[in-house]
């Protein structure tokens, strides 16, 4: 299993202002380069409101989830619904196996039920389909 983490680790949302070892973790995941993962989390802050978490263990970004808010047009019900779409959920895999994953995602999903979302969306690949699994939540 991987390193033991601090029982000091720090949980606060992300920014841009942390793109560079946000991005570093995203490529670590899913096998992409910083630049590409950085080019990505510029995008989604250009282009849609994000409500993010990242756990940080010193200033190394250990675990991080976040979720772009959007407005779907939901037959029988006017005007727009929000919801809340997952995106990138991402644990360093010397991190992994501790539970971080929810303690990333749950103030997310409360602070997108604050907001007023009805709905969450979510997609995974093959080996987030065996995290998913495994998950209590």
């Amino acid at each position: 299993m991987g390193r033991a983490y601090s029982d000091a680790m720090e949980f606060r949302p992300l920014t841009l202002a942390d793109r560079v070892p946000w991005a570093g973790l995203l490529a670590i995941c899913f096998d992409r380069s910083p630049a590409q993962m950085e080019t990505l989390l510029t995008w989604f802050h250009d282009g849609f409101p994000l409500v993010t978490m990242g756990a940080w263990d010193g200033d190394r970004l250990v675990a991080q989830y976040n979720c772009r808010l959007l407005e779907l047009q939901v037959p029988g019900i006017d005007g727009p619904v929000s919801a809340g779409m997952g995106l990138n959920m991402a644990v360093d895999p010397d991190y992994r196996g501790r539970g971080l994953l929810d303690r990333v995602a749950t103030p997310v999903h409360e602070a997108i039920m604050e907001r007023g979302c009805m709905a969450g969306v979510g997609f995974s690949s093959v080996g987030g389909l065996a995290v998913t699994r495994a998950s209590r939540s």
